[in-house]
């Protein structure tokens, strides 16, 4: 990189979105990061939704969030050919402090903060707390200010403002057809023991999920928990305003 190379105009960050909206919270905070700590603007590549989708069919969630709908959310259908091809233009033969990260799942990669980079190109998951950790409370700001349209059960927010109440997130799905890493019931149970230990209270778990209906055997192995299904929460985005309405989170 040429530190003492200016491209011109402001820093710009750009991040592909894709999968459900849980890998679409991880790539939006790491491109928040970047522009927090880097500055610049950030833009949100939306172009995966209009594909074809092989695996578990997944929906674009992010706009439903109060600001991120102003942030430019475009579809760039050639994105995956000519970025690639223009940035590595762009270092080699005019000298610009580009950066380009791909197929980022884990790592923490801390040359996404330099401001000295002019265009940033984010393509990944992005699943590493040290991005959320590095950028503060700010990047938190949005997704605070989310209400849900749902009319909730006002006896079922009552139970979880009224105690010390739990989310526990148990993923099937696609984790059980393409027999993809599970947790086993004891872990459920001993977080949920660990959780009492330090809270000195025991604690009420609600229960997610994307199949709620085959939770029953984890349940009764956990007294007291209640299963949030079809008849409480309508989709994902009512599942996550019922999970950050609770206290303590399991996942």
């Amino acid at each position: 990189m040429r530190a003492d190379k200016a491209w011109p105009g402001a820093r710009k960050i750009t991040t592909v979105v894709s999968g459900g909206l849980g890998n679409q919270l991880f790539q939006f905070a790491a491109g928040k990061a970047s522009q927090l700590l880097g500055g610049g603007s950030l833009d949100l590549d939306v172009s995966w939704y209009f594909k074809a989708q092989k695996a578990t069919p997944r929906q674009y969630y992010l706009g439903a969030f109060p600001g991120l709908q102003i942030l430019r959310q475009h579809k760039v259908r050639l994105t995956q050919f000519l970025v690639k091809k223009y940035y590595t233009w762009a270092r080699r033969v005019a000298g610009y402090p580009v950066l380009e990260v791909r197929n980022c799942i884990y790592q923490f990669d801390k040359r996404i903060f330099d401001p000295r980079f002019r265009r940033v190109f984010l393509s990944g998951v992005w699943q590493n707390i040290q991005y959320l950790d590095s950028a503060g409370v700010g990047i938190f700001d949005n997704l605070k200010k989310m209400e849900s349209k749902a009319q909730f059960d006002k006896q079922l927010l009552q139970q979880i403002h009224n105690n010390e109440s739990v989310s526990v997130h148990v993923r099937r799905g696609d984790y059980v057809s393409g027999q993809l890493f599970q947790c086993r019931p004891e872990y459920y149970e001993g977080a949920i023991k660990f959780l009492e230990k330090k809270i000195g209270k025991k604690p009420k778990a609600f229960f997610f999920s994307d199949e709620p209906e085959k939770l029953g055997d984890l349940v009764r192995r956990i007294p007291g928990s209640r299963v949030i299904g079809s008849k409480e929460s309508s989709g994902v985005l009512d599942d996550f305003f019922l999970m950050r309405e609770c206290r303590h989170h399991i996942i």
